[in-house]
């Protein structure tokens, strides 16, 4: 069965797509960045209008970080004041680990359930003759 592109993205953190061109025919290149599967016109509108009023640019860590356009990482916050995804691209993505979605979501590397799991095995391994 050949991988379709949201089978890639569904079980791939964003860091990992790129590292996985050897599992697939698929290369780092052929694969559109996250932004180009989610329609962000009108996010990037409102971030417009706030910054004509007067408003705070403000920063997506996460979406900088995967390399997307200045234009969309500047248009969103990652979390609002409560600690909520507000990434629109983020909300999209679900945790391989725990499933988790939406204003919860997380990439595998922020996994509670993760690292939980590594810390138990660490100190599992620590306390072992």
């Amino acid at each position: 069965m050949s991988p379709t592109l949201s089978n890639v993205y569904k079980y791939s953190s964003p860091r990992q797509i790129s590292s996985q061109q050897e599992n697939y025919p698929l290369s780092p290149r052929s694969l559109p960045r996250r932004s180009e599967l989610i329609d962000m016109t009108e996010t990037i509108r409102q971030a417009a209008m706030h910054r004509a009023m007067g408003g705070r640019v403000k920063i997506c860590t996460f979406c900088k970080t995967n390399g997307e356009s200045e234009q969309i990482y500047s248009s969103h916050a990652l979390k609002d004041a409560n600690g909520n995804v507000i990434c629109p691209i983020l909300k999209n993505y679900s945790c391989p680990e725990c499933g988790a979605s939406g204003e919860k979501t997380h990439t595998k590397k922020y996994c509670p359930k993760l690292q939980k799991r590594l810390r138990h095995e660490m100190l599992k391994n620590i306390a072992s003759p």
